[in-house]
């Protein structure tokens, strides 16, 4: 299995998140991509957002999916 991991800093990300009020802020995130070594196929990942603000109603974004 291959682990690579990333990071997207707010400044360069495109990755929103909008809470029931309608506000819309840009978040940063970083997390894990495994790959099968034979086939290269992606196995599983996990993306987790940083840096979103105290005064915003959403307090955790995550994504996860394992095949």
């Amino acid at each position: 299995m291959y682990v690579f991991s990333y990071h997207v800093p707010q400044s360069r990300s495109h990755f929103t998140i909008s809470d029931e009020s309608r506000r819309v802020i840009t978040a940063g995130y970083h997390g894990l991509i495994y790959a099968d070594r034979d086939s290269k196929i992606v196995m599983r990942y996990k993306m987790e957002c940083e840096d979103i603000p105290a005064d915003f109603s959403v307090k955790d974004v995550e994504a996860r999916r394992e095949l």
